[in-house]
């Protein structure tokens, strides 16, 4: 059984809210868009629609890198209040979307498609397989930067 199902759901509630506001403030505090949340996880970006410049790959490993550390830190804390060990998995590609209004008529949000959103849903799946919290596509890994900082 996951999480939600362990916890009274006011409990259940209370985590994952404090989960997704500290994730999404450091998402934000890095320049990032929070685009959606989809339940538990969060899809978000950089460099779209306002470039933050040539390095914004290396920006999101680090937004990425901060968010482990931050919820290793929550972890900890909710351990010893009896609740459960929450681990996050993310994806991170680099690559060409579209982005814009996508939607009905009747709702509409802004968003992202494309074969490196499907990409990084993949890698973040991967995690799980492979017992990390982060997985790249190689062209984060070769992307300006990178190398020289991580």
């Amino acid at each position: 059984h996951g999480i939600a199902e362990t916890l009274d759901p006011h409990e259940f509630m209370d985590l994952l809210g404090t989960y997704l506001s500290e994730m999404s403030a450091i998402i934000m505090e890095s320049d990032g868009i929070v685009g959606e949340f989809i339940g538990d996880a969060i899809m978000a970006w950089w460099n779209v629609p306002k470039s933050i410049g040539r390095r914004h790959t290396c920006v999101a490993l680090h937004a990425a890198l901060r968010q482990q550390h931050r919820l290793a830190e929550l972890r900890d804390q909710w351990l010893r209040r009896g609740l459960p060990e929450v681990r996050a998995r993310m994806g991170l590609v680099r690559g060409r979307v579209l982005a814009g209004n996508i939607g009905s008529p009747e709702r509409m949000k802004y968003g992202l498609v494309g074969d490196a959103v499907n990409l990084a849903s993949r890698l973040e799946n991967l995690c799980k397989t492979y017992g990390v919290g982060i997985l790249i596509d190689g062209a984060a890994a070769t992307a300006p930067g990178v190398a020289e900082e991580f």
